[in-house]
């Protein structure tokens, strides 16, 4: 396990980029970008490379420029990679990133073939390379990747780790993993079966590893102190060339969760830490702006229909104001349309409350489609909230969840956002066990921000307003 003295005593491979894809990826996607590059380049006549002009040897050093500047891009941004191959958006998201960044280098270069006098015409063969690479990939590459066999996994440790990693390797068969056995040092377990797997003993591991298949990698679930024949025994493999893996690495990629249970006393050594990419941090507050603005622009062509009919159904102030926690434990003033008809009941705790919300007619249509949130986007704006990252909760809930959930404050660490992983993959919280979950998806983001998965996130957000639905999950109303 990530958080066992075995993880931070052997360097672990990461979850991702676990095995490189089949080398004929890298051909076609070659093929696709150099048959995109000279069909475009020699039908622009503004396009002074002199593609036109029949001198194949000329021909042959532009286009092996064109492939040395994108290959090592398409290596280093994991264009290869299975956990990215394995996702068609990902995929075809990574490849155009790499496409852009290898064409403006490419029309950089001065000694290519001469100036390009017409801007139009460059940016015309960037954007249509990046095109057909972007529509290659979402259209022909899954079937490639999807043909390759899943990794072998030999899980060390049978025991809540151990058996929680199984459950969700079973669950996304899509993610690329195979748990094939375990293995154990209690020699009482050994011989005997967990999850219809066989339990080995460790001196087996060096047998274990070497499969038809290939070479198994072996995933490190042990929480507590091992014997020192443990650490002998997992040189050896280490040494020999094996890979050896974290648990928790494995079962973020798996889940898209951070395995908060199963962190155990080491726990500083796997908590995520946030984006210090400068890049990153400056396209987030760019992309904040610009949807913060449309939203505001939203709100002010729905709200006075919006306002009129809130009242006309339940009495009560067209605005929702309540105090929660921001960023480092900050307090924050948060403003939402009312969604819930006007009560005097009173309850004992906010599980009570949450569980007792009724959201009128018009308030579940405004939850559903997130017409609600959308008086949060002057706080984006103000940049005290982000369009994506963790909901804020009020402060008597963080204080609560944090006395029973570790690690729980670890969310703060990020601005706020109107929308965030955990809300787009299981929605509100109704019990102690849905803020554990929620959590996972949260510290997840905390520890992968990409515009990637800020845009998944988006994207995901705009499909569940379209359909008027929540994620799995808790799905009671709450005004959360």
């Amino acid at each position: 396990m990530s958080g066992s003295p075995l993880a931070t005593a052997f360097p672990l491979t990461s979850g991702i980029g676990l095995r490189r894809q089949p080398l004929l990826l890298g051909v076609l996607d070659i093929v696709v970008l150099l048959a995109a590059y000279l069909a475009t380049a020699m039908r622009v006549e503004s396009y002074t490379f002199d593609l036109r002009i029949p001198d194949p040897a000329r021909m042959l050093v532009w286009c092996t420029v064109l492939i040395s500047i994108w290959l090592p891009i398409a290596i280093n941004l994991g264009a290869y990679d299975r956990s990215v191959t394995a996702s068609r958006l990902t995929s075809a998201y990574v490849v155009g990133k790499t496409t852009l960044i290898a064409g403006a280098l490419f029309h950089i270069v001065p000694l290519v073939g001469g100036p390009v006098y017409s801007r139009v015409a460059s940016m015309t063969v960037v954007l249509t390379l990046l095109a057909s690479m972007v529509l290659w990939r979402l259209l022909v590459s899954r079937a490639i990747c999807g043909s390759s066999s899943p990794i072998d996994l030999i899980v060390l440790g049978a025991g809540w780790a151990g058996q929680s990693l199984a459950d969700a390797v079973a669950q996304c068969p899509q993610a690329g993993f195979r748990i094939v056995a375990f293995a154990e040092t209690d020699p009482d377990r050994v011989g005997t079966r967990e999850r219809s797997l066989p339990i080995f003993g460790l001196s087996d591991l060096a047998g274990l590893v070497r499969r038809p298949q290939g070479t198994a990698r072996v995933v490190l679930a042990i929480s507590d102190e091992a014997h020192a024949t443990v650490y002998d025994q997992l040189t050896a493999l280490a040494q020999g060339g094996i890979k050896l893996l974290s648990m928790a690495s494995v079962y973020e990629q798996v889940t898209g969760r951070v395995p908060v249970h199963h962190l155990g006393n080491f726990w500083w050594a796997m908590l995520p830490s946030p984006s210090e990419d400068l890049g990153f941090l400056g396209m987030k507050r760019l992309v904040d702006i610009v949807l913060a603005l449309l939203g505001l622009l939203v709100l002010g062509i729905v709200l006075l229909p919006v306002a009129i009919l809130l009242r006309l159904e339940s009495p009560g102030p067209v605005f929702y104001v309540q105090e929660r926690v921001g960023r480092f434990g900050r307090p924050l003033k948060i403003v939402k349309l009312r969604t819930l008809r006007a009560s005097t009941t009173t309850f004992s705790n906010y599980w009570e409350r949450k569980r007792a919300n009724s959201p009128s007619r018009i308030g579940a249509l405004l939850r559903a489609t997130g017409i609600d949130e959308l008086p949060q986007c002057w706080k984006v704006l103000m940049g005290e909230m982000s369009i994506v990252g963790p909901r804020p909760y009020v402060a008597e809930e963080v204080a609560d969840f944090q006395s029973h959930i570790p690690f729980f404050r670890c969310r703060s660490l990020v601005k706020p956002g109107l929308t965030g992983w955990a809300q787009v993959n299981w929605g509100y919280g109704l019990s102690l066990e849905d803020e554990v979950e929620k959590l996972q998806y949260d510290l997840y983001y905390v520890g992968h921000q990409s515009f990637y998965l800020d845009l998944l996130i988006i994207v995901r957000t705009i499909g569940l307003a379209i359909r008027r639905r929540r994620p799995a999950g808790a799905l009671a109303p709450v005004e959360s």
